[in-house]
């Protein structure tokens, strides 16, 4: 398989919660551990597409909300999930941020539409945060999912403990959707300067005054000719 899967933020993971980590903390919710990596992202960051696919707004029973994009490559169906984005109804929970502070960049109304890698499709949050009973956010951050799906772009095993997704790791590409279409950083080389000619010896001669001079001169065209390139 060639990775395909864009960064979409340019936060590091969370290391601690990385695909099947912490079991006791999600058998409440019905899974075997983490179903995929979180983005040490704060409320508002902006969020780029990872893939070209078709996207749509989602949410879930625990208000969680955020964006399920269809993409198909090398022949495999996958839903890529990113989740806890700010949420559209008002939780009056003070650590999720509304959808109207950040809004979302495609329409919410649950249909697919067409996207391309590197737009950007919204910003981050802490939806799906509850106070007290189950709760699928504890902070803000990003959550992004791998779902191998079927023809009907369905979970190909939805009995596998993790909602039917996979460990993302495998499948990005180790460039940020961030930086596409964007020109390349050039790094220019450094700069190297010649060493200085030895110094005089103590009460030199006419001529070792003059190669010295030579010798100097020497150096300082070399160093200005380095500057330049």
């Amino acid at each position: 398989m060639t990775p395909f899967l864009f960064y979409p933020v340019k936060d590091k993971i969370n290391p601690t919660n990385l695909f099947g980590a912490n079991p006791i903390e999600y058998k409440p919710l019905g899974q075997n551990g983490h179903p995929g990596n979180d983005y040490e992202s704060i409320t508002g960051t902006p969020l780029y597409c990872p893939v070209d696919g078709l996207a749509r707004y989602n949410w879930d029973s625990l208000g969680g909300d955020g964006i399920w994009i269809k993409t198909t490559q090398q022949g495999q169906n996958y839903n890529i999930i990113l989740w806890h984005m700010p949420t559209l109804s008002n939780s009056g929970i003070p650590t999720v941020a509304n959808a109207s502070q950040y809004p979302f960049q495609i329409k919410t109304d649950g249909n697919y539409y067409p996207v391309k890698a590197g737009q950007l499709l919204g910003y981050t949050d802490n939806s799906g945060y509850h106070p007290v009973g189950p709760s699928e956010s504890t902070a803000q951050h990003l959550h992004l999912g791998v779902m191998p799906a079927n023809e009907n772009w369905a979970a190909q095993n939805p009995n596998n403990g993790y909602l039917g997704c996979v460990d993302p790791h495998p499948f990005y590409n180790g460039l940020f959707a961030e930086d596409i279409g964007k020109p390349p950083v050039v790094i220019p080389p450094p700069v190297i300067i010649p060493p200085l000619p030895a110094p005089l010896p103590p009460n030199p001669t006419p001529v070792q005054e003059s190669n010295w001079l030579t010798s100097i001169t020497n150096w300082l065209i070399k160093v200005l000719a380095s500057l330049q390139k």
